[in-house]
């Protein structure tokens, strides 16, 4: 996704990379043209390109998949009908592809949909994968579940610091999970609010 993002030609000297093809061959200088993963406006500036594409939308409806409907370069929507997730699929691809980005691989829970697009010469990457991950969140198109992948806590001994880490970790989006984690995180506020009353305490 960075690749496909230009960087204004009087900033690309801010991404000058130094590179030579041998220990002992010369040094070349090169200026990075397009945004560069790693710097700490990557994420930024690629999902302020999405941003603009959503802003030059004339279909309200494609404007808000595309301005709202991405995390990072995953993009997740629905529509209540075959013909409406079609016309999705289709505008959004389209006007993506206007902006250079090109989505590489699509799923989903209707068995319609795959059938028509994947005699499509241009989407020929659609297809149905068991348990399609989103950064922490499985989705089973098969059987249209989400799943959660859960690891037992290895700590020797449970700290503050080590609930905040494991609540930080769970992806929720949509808040499945949201019963779980808000007792972790009121088991959290109540030891914040203890130890600042036995500072109190002690301070008095």
């Amino acid at each position: 996704m960075y690749r496909a993002c230009l960087v204004n030609p009087e900033q690309t000297r801010l991404q000058m990379i130094l590179w030579r093809d041998s220990d002992q061959g010369p040094i070349d200088t090169y200026e990075l043209l397009t945004v560069t993963y790693g710097t700490a406006s990557a994420s930024y500036l690629a999902t302020r390109c999405l941003k603009e594409l959503s802003n030059e939308c004339k279909n309200s409806v494609i404007a808000e998949v595309i301005g709202t409907h991405f995390y990072v370069d995953d993009l997740l929507t629905g529509a209540n009908s075959i013909d409406e997730l079609n016309s999705i699929v289709n505008q959004v691809k389209s006007k993506l592809s206007e902006g250079g980005f090109e989505l590489a691989k699509w799923t989903t829970n209707s068995s319609q949909v795959i059938r028509e697009f994947t005699q499509s010469v241009e989407l020929v990457d659609l297809g149905r994968y068991e348990n399609t991950r989103t950064l922490r969140l499985l989705w089973d198109p098969g059987d249209d579940q989400f799943r959660y992948k859960i690891t037992e806590m290895s700590y020797q001994k449970i700290t503050k610091r080590s609930i905040l880490s494991d609540i930080a970790q769970v992806f929720d989006p949509i808040g499945f999970l949201s019963p779980v984690i808000i007792s972790a995180k009121v088991i959290f506020k109540r030891n914040l609010a203890i130890r600042d009353k036995l500072g109190r305490s002690i301070t008095k």
